[in-house]
């Protein structure tokens, strides 16, 4: 199975999960779908503000909102991150923010995984940054800064 394929099932698993089902993803997303529709014009229904951490969050909100047919919008002058929706708080609480959160760390997960691999064609670890006891005011670098930059310019790469 590939790497694809079993971020795909982890999606469905989590999906299937919250919609109390076990096996069959169509009917998943059927029901979450008749979930938000019974709660459409519950008293509860108010404006959610998402602010997404990262681009791929806002990548995966948005998937999620458009699979269950729900418009997202935003105000004038607004983040492009920032994310709203008027859906039920209940609706929001125990499926929407659930899944999201969910698919989203297993996105991470596998992001990360990705990154950890392809690190070492790159440069070799371990990774690390220096920390400077000193400081450099208006941005212009002292002496021992500036020779330490070009030294590491003219070093060869890594190999």
């Amino acid at each position: 199975m590939s790497n694809d394929q079993a971020l795909t099932d982890t999606f469905r698993a989590i999906e299937q999960t919250y919609a109390g089902l076990h096996g069959n993803a169509d009917e998943a997303v059927a029901r979450i779908r008749a979930r938000l529709r019974e709660v459409a014009d519950a008293p509860d229904v108010q404006e959610f503000q998402c602010a997404p951490k990262t681009d791929w969050d806002v990548v995966v909100l948005h998937a999620l909102l458009k699979r269950y047919g729900i418009p997202a919008y935003r105000y004038r002058k607004q983040r492009r991150t920032t994310v709203l929706v008027r859906v039920s708080k209940r609706f929001m609480n125990e499926l929407l923010w659930p899944i999201f959160t969910e698919v989203s760390a297993a996105l991470h997960v596998r992001f990360s995984a990705i990154a950890t691999s392809l690190l070492p064609a790159i440069a070799p670890g371990p990774y690390s940054l220096t920390v400077l006891e000193h400081d450099h005011g208006a941005g212009a670098l002292c002496e021992n800064c500036r020779r330490r930059l070009l030294e590491a310019a003219e070093a060869p790469p890594p190999r």
